[in-house]
């Protein structure tokens, strides 16, 4: 996600100076052509981010077998007494 705001940061303003370009064709193109370059990097990273986020809610979803059960309860309790020390009962 990152990668794809770093991107970004980088298209945007080339598509912003456009207007200021005139009708100059050439500078138009390379205008252009950098939006182009800098869109494709920022759909790569999308591209992955999303692949991410799927893999993680498949891992999430996924049952767990029965001797990997675990008592969610005594977990967060644990959590939280860690946390916030001898506070919680």
């Amino acid at each position: 996600m990152v990668g794809g705001m770093l991107a970004a940061t980088k298209a945007a303003p080339i598509m912003l100076s456009a207007r200021h370009l005139g009708d100059d064709p050439v500078l138009l193109q390379r205008a252009f052509d950098g939006f182009e370059f800098w869109g494709r990097v920022w759909g790569v990273f999308q591209v992955l981010a999303f692949g991410t986020v799927l893999w993680a809610l498949v891992t999430l979803l996924r049952p767990t077998a029965p001797s990997e059960s675990r008592d969610i309860e005594t977990e967060s309790l644990v959590c939280v007494r860690r946390f916030c020390g001898s506070v919680v009962p």
